[in-house]
């Protein structure tokens, strides 16, 4: 019997199915999947209990218990701060935060596009740079991007790169990768022996660097923009709050974490990273710009700007394949800032620097040489090699971590840091003072504050950093804008290629653990519940694909596409075979395939997804010698699981070619085949998809690449396991990028069991036949299978509707007024919707569904015979308000427009706006920024 979780997570009963393949035409499920699922490619799961919610709280709660309880002044980019219960309470724990999707449909994401907002105005008044997007993925990874803008500013090529030698270790390690990749003459040195010249394209620097110095870098950056190269700056966020801000003195890029705004260390993630520019480079800028625009009531409204510049656009070529940012995490540390407000930050950052200037002082006092006198909250201490070890290894015995450098030791002060902390590390470090140290002598005050470099200008003065600092109106505005978005709380997203599944309580509960949370991503080998939690979960996800390896590094599914393309090149050079760069991707691909591949050095050939067996064969032969492999997704981005995939994966091979699956379809897989059965040889998983990590309003994701034997010596680095010569570099700013969230999947595996995910397959295709079923005779169904059937998704094709003036566009935002989400539009062809039900949903919830759609499609036919104009009915009013109540001023009634069934008397969620203007929002946006 399956277990109650199982129950829990799957909407549809044994009675329900019953009665759907009834209407769907079938005898059971069973004879649906050998309908569906080639029996040639069959795969079985090894067999695992589903355990109950209880137990498998209570077994992880064991796991983690194995974490050391480390005190950490490692700092290096991650620091332990102090998050509010009310946001942890009201966003980050709130389903109305973390369930909905990125905010593509504005007139249902109001609140998520003003609080996204929020953070790029927090972010843009810190930096003192007016261009900035909704976060990035991490601080590395947000280096890269300003690497890439800067490379792709010019139009005659320039191939030289300069890196401050004094950056965090992580930052220069993927730039290291990143300038090989793109052949970029990558020069790390002191800044101070910068040789400007015609190839210098770029050159990055850190405030304050890692050693915790504020350096005086404004004669540099004037000679470097006097001879228009590009300046990139990695930031500290929080010191920013008391430093001048790059944008001020020269800087055209800066980034860095926004991690000790709010959000815990994780053991390395999810965190969100920013970044700013100036006007000149935002077509360059990656990830989504929060903009305005105005309605049809001429209201300000928030929306995504400039989507063109995104991959599923621009494909192979645009300059970044970052689709997924961290927008949970960005709303949260905006939120941070907005609950403790501007002055109470700046307090938070003002103590930490006086507690450390005190430290400094002290130590100094105490006979320690503490080069530099001007820091925020980190200190260089000058030692030997030999001295340094011995009082790492002898802090850590105490429960205290500080970083080692070759030269001496690193310490790193933060909001947690208490006056009797610093008090205990001093009597700890007094020890190992040359002669006997009086811990109550005198203070030298060498150290005695940040001089030249305290900020002076106003910012941070709107209302929403200065006046939400009671719980009372904090609550009641985050809830304002919670209540103006759709999220699974309010019904289904039936997003195709998304998979919009339940994401469990349960699952997301042990984000809120002590053991969960204060763990550094650097002090490695004292987290063992961590390294025991992704080991199995590892094992599981090999045994779900049926590959050998995995490696948790990329923290997106673009990043995964990106990491599992390095494995395959990294192969082809190991055999020596470099000219092997010509890379096949069928057109209806995720635009992500495209730009990954092009931003791994590869050669993109686009081929038809109809294209017959004898045509492919002689397309793969045309490039045998050069052939580099495939990118493809399974089932098919039309839904379909094409019988021939592993004649497609065999031609591949035989021509010493690689295969790259894209995970995106993998909930249509579990229990029934896997990747390395249809002859894959590697592939990414969304966690954010199939596994039950929540989307999060546009992130956080995880993307781990899992291989097979052939590619294991290629995986991305780490620490942990001996090192190959063969690895690819690290491709993110931890080993296992946002570590903490792969205990909602771990959980999600455990609670389900081999059978529950078989099941969870089972109910996800069986969802989507019915809807399919029940639509079919209303609306042109694009592709199916020979025997009528798809897999656990289908595309409607809406072009026909266009002669009476509607398009997809409208008939998705007259969903909005049924109280639905729309599906994925217009993708992967144009004048389609594309439609996901999920395992997730119930029978009522469906039909819900269905009976909106059947209703549209009434509208329709009354257009169609001219019962109400093409230029005024339900569709292109739509989505309609309760503003337009107010005023109703159109030729249907007010029941039709904003109550067409009966059921939304009941419940219905109300589009906070009308039609947003999309054109005149990026107007605005590039008048704005591009005088």
């Amino acid at each position: 019997m399956l277990g109650k979780f199982i129950n829990r997570h799957i909407g549809i009963s044994k009675t329900d199915i019953n009665k759907m393949v009834g209407i769907i035409g079938t005898s059971n499920i069973e004879t649906l999947i050998d309908d569906i699922i080639p029996n040639n490619i069959r795969y079985n799961l090894n067999e695992t209990h589903s355990l109950s919610e209880l137990d498998s709280i209570n077994s992880l709660k064991t796991m983690m218990k194995k974490n050391n309880n480390i005190k950490s002044y490692y700092g290096q980019g991650y620091h332990s701060n102090i998050l509010p219960n009310v946001i942890n309470r009201t966003v980050l724990e709130n389903p109305k935060w973390y369930t909905p999707y990125t905010p593509y449909q504005s007139e249902i994401s109001q609140g998520r596009l003003e609080s996204l907002y929020n953070y790029q105005t927090m972010i843009s008044e810190l930096t003192n740079l007016p261009v900035t997007n909704a976060s990035l993925l991490d601080e590395s990874i947000s280096a890269v991007e300003s690497l890439n803008m800067s490379y792709n500013y010019y139009k005659s090529p320039r191939t030289q790169y300069f890196c401050s030698n004094d950056c965090h270790p992580q930052i220069i390690d993927i730039l290291k990768h990143r300038a090989k990749i793109l052949d970029i003459d990558l020069v790390i040195d002191d800044i101070n022996n910068i040789k400007i010249n015609d190839n210098l394209f770029g050159a990055l620097i850190q405030y304050p660097n890692t050693y915790g110095h504020i350096n005086p870098y404004e004669d540099i950056v004037q000679d470097l923009n006097t001879n228009n190269i590009l300046v990139s700056c990695s930031s500290d966020i929080l010191s920013l709050f008391l430093l001048k801000p790059p944008g001020s003195w020269g800087v055209d890029i800066c980034f860095g974490t926004t991690q000790r705004l709010g959000s815990p260390m994780w053991f390395g993630g999810p965190h969100a990273s920013f970044i700013s520019t100036k006007p000149e480079l935002i077509r360059l800028m990656p990830g989504r710009i929060i903009g305005k625009s105005k309605d049809v009531f001429e209201d300000d409204v928030y929306r995504i700007a400039l989507q063109t510049r995104e991959q599923h656009i621009k494909k192979d070529k645009a300059t970044s394949n970052i689709c997924t940012s961290q927008a949970l995490l960005a709303n949260l540390s905006s939120m941070y800032t907005i609950y403790n407000g501007k002055n109470g930050v700046i307090n938070i950052a003002n103590e930490i620097h006086d507690k450390t200037k005190y430290l400094a002082n002290k130590l100094s006092s105490l006979g320690y040489t503490i080069p530099g006198t001007t820091f925020f909250d980190t200190i260089f201490i000058k030692l030997n090699p030999k001295l340094s070890d011995k009082i790492n290894i002898f802090l850590l015995s105490k429960g205290i971590a500080i970083r080692k450098v070759d030269n001496g030791i690193i310490i790193s002060l933060d909001e947690t840091t208490t006056d009797e902390d610093i008090s205990y590390l001093i009597k700890l470090l007094s020890i190992f003072c040359k002669d006997n140290c009086n811990l109550a002598g005198e203070i030298l005050n060498k150290f005695n504050g940040l001089g030249k470099f305290r900020r002076n200008d106003t910012f941070l003065n709107q209302n929403i950093f200065n006046n939400y600092t009671t719980e009372s109106k904090f609550t009641r505005y985050v809830n304002k804008l919670s209540d103006k978005d759709y999220g699974l709380t309010h019904g289904m997203i039936p997003l195709g290629s998304c998979t919009m599944k339940l994401n469990s309580v349960t699952e997301l509960l042990p984000l809120g653990w002590n053991e969960l949370q204060n763990c550094h991503p650097y002090i490695r080998n004292n987290y063992f519940g961590y390294h025991e939690m992704i080991s199995e979960l590892g094992e599981l996800l090999c045994d779900i694909t049926g590959f050998d390896d995995i490696s948790f590094q990329s923290n997106s599914g673009a990043m995964g596409e990106y990491a599992g393309l390095l494995c395959i090149k990294k192969y082809h050079e190991d055999k020596n075979e470099k000219n092997r760069k010509i890379c096949l991707i069928p057109e209806s691909a995720h635009g992500t395939n495209f730009s990954s591949a092009s931003l791994a050095g590869l050669q993109i050939v686009k081929f038809n997804d109809n294209i017959g067996d004898e045509e492919f064969k002689n397309l793969v032969k045309k490039y045998k010698d050069d052939l580099f492999g495939l990118m493809i997704t399974y089932p098919n981005t039309y839904g379909i699981f094409a019988e021939n995939i592993k004649f497609i994966t065999n031609t591949i091979h035989q021509h010493g070619g690689l295969v790259y699956m894209d995970g995106a379809n993998m909930n249509a897989q579990i229990g029934y085949t896997s990747p390395e059965t249809c002859g894959a040889d590697v592939c990414h998983l969304n966690l954010h998809k199939t596994f039950c990590i929540p989307h999060g309003g546009g992130g956080p994701g995880m993307g781990p690449i899992l291989v097979n034997e052939k590619l294991k010596p290629f995986l991305p680095k780490t620490e942990q396991v001996d090192i190959l010569d063969t690895s690819v570099e690290r491709i993110s700013s931890s080993e296992w990028s946002s570590a903490s969230i792969l205990s909602i999947s771990y959980l999600y595996l455990k609670m389900m069991g081999s059978d529950g995910l078989k099941q969870a397959t089972n109910i996800a295709i069986l969802n989507a036949n019915y809807i399919m079923s029940r639509l079919k005779d209303k609306y042109e169904i694009a592709f199916t299978n020979d025997k009528g059937r798809v897999g656990h998704e289908f595309i409607i094709n809406l072009k026909k509707y266009n002669k009476i003036g509607i398009t997809e566009n409208d008939i998705a935002k007259r969903l909005i007024d049924y109280s639905f989400h729309p599906p994925t539009m217009s993708w992967p062809i144009p004048g389609t919707i594309m439609i996901e039900p999920t395992e997730s949903e119930s029978l009522d919830e469906l039909d819900r569904f269905c009976e909106a759609m059947l209703n549209i499609h009434k509208e329709l036919e009354e257009i169609d015979i001219g019962k109400y104009e093409q230029d005024n009915n339900v569709f292109v009013n739509a989505p309609h308000t309760i503003k337009h109540t107010i005023n109703w001023d159109f030729p249907y009634s007010i029941e039709k427009g904003c109550f067409p069934v009966n059921s939304l008397y009941d419940c219905k969620l109300w589009a906070s706006v009308g039609r947003v203007d999309n054109i005149y929002g990026d107007k605005i946006l590039l008048k704005n920024n591009l005088k």
